[in-house]
């Protein structure tokens, strides 16, 4: 049996690129500790991730922890913390798929309350580099910065 007992509090994590990952973990154990999650991932690989979430070929992947049976969440989202309103999202970008709704963090939260009148747990697992592949002199400042921007001020941004 799980050790903690998380039953009858929300979560909401952020985050969800794959189903190997930091944020696909932490969902599975919280579910299985009795949370109900949601989860959110970058615009554009939300579709990947409902793949992961229905197709057979990722049922091992959706088995939680301690036998308490597969990962289901409340709902998958789109989230792309760049973008702190609406009114961040350039023009050009609401065109592609993903952005055809509000995707900044307000829109994302603005759908969460929808959900649930509250959320007990939060997990931010947000991080990206433009420049990741790049040895550290060669990063750019602007490179630098937005790996910052996503990667670590989108926490306070998800936090406001």
């Amino acid at each position: 049996m799980i050790p903690v007992d998380l039953s009858g509090k929300v979560a909401f994590i952020t985050g969800v690129a794959d189903d190997v990952g930091f944020a696909w973990h932490i969902a599975k154990y919280l579910q299985a500790a009795g949370a109900e999650v949601s989860l959110a991932s970058h615009p554009r690989v939300v579709t990947i991730v409902e793949r992961f979430l229905a197709r057979d070929k990722s049922s091992d992947s959706r088995v939680l922890p301690f036998g308490r049976g597969e990962l289901k969440p409340k709902a998958l989202l789109g989230c792309d913390v760049i973008y702190d309103t609406a009114a961040d999202i350039p023009a050009s970008l609401r065109e592609e798929k993903g952005y055809d709704v509000d995707v900044s963090i307000a829109g994302c939260f603005a759908k969460v309350r929808e959900l649930t009148p509250h959320l007990d747990i939060v997990i931010h697992s947000v991080a990206f580099s433009p420049e990741i592949a790049k040895p550290l002199p060669e990063v750019s400042r602007q490179g630098y910065l937005m790996a910052q921007s996503v990667s670590a001020y989108s926490l306070t941004a998800l936090y406001r």
